[in-house]
């Protein structure tokens, strides 16, 4: 599911970025949104703001799509 899909105060682990090549993806991974990396959603209005480890990130609509992620205790981990 997209991080646009979470609920506001939802856990949630990232599970891949869409295109992890794109300068979008290497900004998010520069950020410290990597596969495995566990988030939390703060807001989703203006901006998408999540928590991750010990830091905050204010993402745009289109930014957050590109964060794919699992809800934590409800979906498996994925096989890698």
């Amino acid at each position: 599911m997209n991080l646009t899909e979470l609920r506001e105060d939802e856990v949630a682990r990232v599970s891949c970025l869409l295109d992890p090549g794109s300068m979008v993806g290497l900004r998010l991974a520069g950020a410290g949104v990597l596969p495995g990396t566990e988030i939390r959603l703060l807001q989703r209005r203006p901006a998408y703001v999540i928590r991750l480890a010990f830091s905050e990130l204010a993402l745009d609509h289109e930014t957050a799509t590109h964060i794919r992620v699992r809800r934590e205790g409800i979906d498996s981990p994925v096989s890698e």
